[in-house]
Formats: structure tokens, sequence, C-alpha cells
């Protein structure tokens, strides 16, 4: 194998699969666009963030708590808006929010590439087994949110390059017997990352530990850096962790999502309906996964190095799959589950092997589990991309029709669509709610479009402005028309429309509810039934 590795060109299949990645995720963002409607949340609110923090405002948003992804998206969106949009920082942001939050998504896209390069070459260079290295790159593809979240700007984008980053890292270090020191700082200045986009991360924490052993010394460099790493990063924004503080404190005293719900840390009817959709979504990921370490626990003692990884990736796994109990969203998992292609190509290299062909078997063996994890989530990601084109084409349709109300009529934006600037109200109601945002972006807003535009908040049933929720009809008065667009279902005999929507349009999976107005005059296909809702 290392005769195979040292010949010249011999990396070049560790390009490969983060080469088909980055292609995939960087057509799917240029076609989508940057202001696609299921990318509204929470990328728009992430969005403002990165505004905020370049503005010196207060940022609110950091719920997650988020910082990982903030501090990457203002770096990006310094050096766009520098060299592309000269001018005051928060008119440029607004005006050209669907260009420079494309750039921001593809930088995530070659970041991520990178990185998986880097974690792939690591291996290599370290261990010379390119078969695991590119079995660890493949975790890129191991699930269908990872395709179809891939670039967006939120944590799992950056999540899962830091996640396959340690691995990579962490198996480099058992191979080489800790005899490198950069590996535990590295593995350190990770984790902290990690943490500090999203607490999500934190069976991370457990993945050097447990592959180190009683190692003091390497234990001690490892947790040393780690903290050092967070505390650098989290720092500079300690006056708005107390955000972070209360959100998690409703999760942890509340049963329901987002700390709602009864007192109380867990609703074990959820937890099993979680565990339910988790079978249904990543049932042969999970089995993959189980069928590696039962695989690794029979021939355990073939190579304690290669166990103690698994042992360690797999309490890694457990902890991520316990932590999404309480409340469960299949992006969730998408760091956790991109470890299961390595973790069989790893436990199938401790089965003992006499001879070439049991070799050859061995390597066929993994391959084929692999593949079957990997071309599921393949295949429904392009499902979902030629779904979200057909979106688009409906967005396109809504805005073709309405065009007739333009100027004269009330036009509402609602969760969740892309179109007439909604994505910039969506990241308001995130971030720009605090006195300081709200005259920041107030005098932002004047000078890219003359002052906030018409939308229509979902969930609070009311027109949003920087600062304020206003009842809506004082926006559209007694003789007034107007169309509400959302993705969500919209109910023509609501109370909030004061009984005068006339009519009840759907395209695709949008709804438009249109008051003094009718969809034969837009002409847009009527909704086939009403629907009870908002």
């Amino acid at each position: 194998m290392q005769k195979v590795l040292t010949r010249p060109g011999a990396i070049w299949p560790l390009f490969v699969v983060p080469a088909i990645y980055a292609i995939f995720e960087s057509v799917k963002t240029v076609s989508l666009k940057g202001s696609f409607g299921e990318f509204v949340d929470p990328d728009a609110a992430y969005y403002i963030a990165c505004v905020n923090l370049l503005a010196g405002n207060s940022l609110h948003f950091v719920l997650h708590p988020g910082i990982g992804i903030i501090y990457f998206g203002a770096a990006v969106l310094a050096i766009a808006k520098a060299i592309r949009y000269p001018g005051a920082l928060g008119a440029q942001a607004l005006l050209h929010f669907d260009e420079l939050s494309q750039i921001i998504r593809l930088s995530l896209v070659l970041a991520v590439a990178a990185a998986t390069i880097g974690a792939g070459l690591i291996v290599a260079r370290e261990t010379r087994d390119r078969f695991c290295g590119i079995a660890l790159q493949l975790g890129l593809f191991a699930t269908v949110a990872a395709l179809t979240y891939g670039g967006r700007i939120m944590p799992e984008s950056l999540l899962i390059a830091v996640a396959i980053m340690l691995v990579a890292v962490t198996y480099s270090a058992v191979r080489g017997e800790f005899t490198h020191r950069r590996f535990d700082v590295a593995a350190g200045v990770l984790v902290g990352i990690g943490l500090s986009t999203k607490i999500l991360f934190a069976p991370f924490l457990l993945l050097y530990p447990i592959a180190v052993g009683f190692r003091s010394g390497a234990l001690a460099t490892y947790w040393i850096c780690a903290l050092l790493s967070l505390t650098l990063l989290v720092l500079p924004l300690h006056s708005e962790l107390g955000v972070f503080g209360s959100y998690i404190e409703g999760i942890v005293k509340h049963r329901g999502p987002y700390g709602s719900g009864l007192p109380g840390f867990l609703d074990f009817h959820v937890a099993a309906v979680a565990f339910m959709n988790l079978a249904r979504d990543y049932g042969i990921q999970i089995s993959a996964a189980l069928i590696s370490f039962a695989v690794a626990f029979i021939f355990r003692h073939s190579d304690h190095g290669a166990f103690r990884i698994l042992l360690a990736v797999t309490a890694v796994l457990c902890g991520s799959i316990a932590m999404i109990a309480k409340q469960y969203t299949a992006y969730y998992l998408v760091p956790g589950l991109a470890m299961v292609p390595f973790m069989v190509a790893l436990a199938f290299t401790l089965v003992p092997v006499s001879s070439k062909s049991g070799f050859v078997a061995q390597r066929l063996c993994a391959a084929v589990l692999i593949l079957v994890c990997v071309a599921g989530p393949t295949k429904q990601a392009w499902g979902w991309y030629k779904g979200a084109l057909s979106q688009n084409a409906d967005e396109k349709r809504v805005v073709s029709g309405l065009a007739k109300m333009q100027g004269a009529c009330f036009l509402a934006p609602s969760y969740s669509v892309g179109m007439y600037n909604y994505p910039i109200a969506f990241g308001f109601l995130y971030g720009a709610r605090l006195d300081d945002q709200v005259a920041f972006f107030n005098v932002a807003l004047k000078e890219a479009f003359g002052g906030m535009f018409p939308n229509y908040e979902y969930f609070e049933q009311k027109v949003f402005r920087p600062g304020a929720m206003v009842d809506f009809n004082e926006f559209v008065g007694p003789d007034g028309c107007a169309a509400v667009v959302s993705s969500y279902p919209l109910n023509r005999d609501s109370e909030v429309f004061g009984g005068r929507a006339t009519d009840l349009c759907r395209v695709g999976g949008l709804n438009v509810l249109l008051i003094r107005r009718t969809c034969e005059e837009l002409d847009l296909p009527k909704s086939g039934a009403q629907v009870r809702g908002q």
C-alpha cells in the first residue's frame, strides 16, 4: 500500500469526492439564487447578524450560539462588499442581499470542500490509508440533509467540515501513537470552533479523549486548546451570551420545541416519535453504524487503536442522537452521521485477511455498504433539487401574476418565500429588533429602498417594521387591495384580514390570498380547497 501512495499522482482520488460536492452545491446555489424561499430560515437571520457584527451593532441572534458561522459570513461579506459594492455597509448589504448571500454560500461550499480535501490528505499522509481517507470524505454524501442544506448560511454547513477534520486528526493521532503534539492542538481548536457554532456539537467533545485513553499529556493539551479557542471565539461577544443562555435554559426547562410547552425536561412520547422519525430518515445509516461497531467489537483484538477510534465515533454518534430526542430535526444529525462511511471502512480493516483476494473481498464489502449509505441520499438530493427549481418557477409565476397589482396594491410576502425582499424582512425579525439595530437599519432601508417594504409576519399575524409590529389593516385601508403570499396555509376567512379576502390562489406550493382582486384577474389558479389556518 505504501508504494501505491508514494507514486506521483496517487493522491488525486482524494480530490474527487470534494470536487463533486463543490460542483453540485455551486450549481444549486447559483441556480436557486440567494433569495430562494426555502433558504430564508435561518439563513437571512444569520446574514443580518453578519451585517450587525461588521457594523458594531448588538447581535442578539446568538441562539445556537452560531458564532462560528457569523464570523465566517462576516469575513466573506466584508471582503465581497469592499471589492464589489463600495458605499455604506447597511444600504449595500440590503440592496445586494441576493448577490452577497450567494457569495457567502459559495465561499462556504469551497471552504467545506477544501477542508474535506485536507482531511483526506491528512489521513493518507499520516496513516498510508487512502481508502479510509476517501470514506471519510464521503460523509458529505451520507445524508440528504448534508446535500440539501450544504452551503447554506447556518451552523450545519460549517459543522460537517469541522466534524470530518476532527475525525481525520483523531485517526491520524491514534495511528501515530500520539507522538505529534500538533494533533492534540488541532483537535482542541476544532472542538472550540464546533462548540462556538452550535451546542449540538457537544458530543464531539468525547471523540479525542476516548481515542486518547489515559495519555494525560495529550489530553491536557487538547483540553487547554479547546477551552482557549472557545474562549477566544466567544469573548468578543460575551455580552451577547445572555441571549444564548436564556434560550438554552428555556429548552432545558420545558418539554416542547424551542423552549415551549409544559415544564419538565423531556416528553417521552415526543422522544419516541423522534426516534421513529430517526429510523424513517436514517435507518440505513444507523444500521450501517451498528454493523460497523459489531464487526469492530468482534475483531477488536486485531487492532486496538482502530477499535478505540470506532468506540469514540460510536459514542459521539449516540450522544448526537440522544440530543435530538427532545426536538427532532433531520439536519441536526448531519455532522454525526457524516462519520458513518468512515466507520464502515475502518471497521472492515479489522477483519483479518491472509491473502490478496481476502483483502479485496474485505474492501469490496466495505465499499458496497458505504455505497448503500450514500446512494439513497444522493438520489433524494437530486429529486429535492428538481423540486426546488420548480418552486423557483412557481415564485416567478406568482410575481408575474401580481405585476398587475404592483404599485396599486399592498403586496405582502410571508413565510417562507423569496420574493419582494421577504428574506430581509425575516432577517430583521431575529436580527434587527434592538434599539441600535433599528436605528442602523432604518437608515439603511431609506438609502436602499426608500423605507421598509410591505410584508406579513405569518406567526404574529401582523406587518413587521424594524422595532414594531403593526396591525395588517393599518396598511390596507377599507378600500385598499392586497395580496399575501406564503408557502404556509392562508385562510381567506381569517379575522386578521377583516373578512375582506376575496379569493385564494395556489401556485405549486405557494398560497396567494387576495383582497379586492380575484385569481382570474391575475391569471393564477384558484386554490382547490379552503385551507383553515392563519
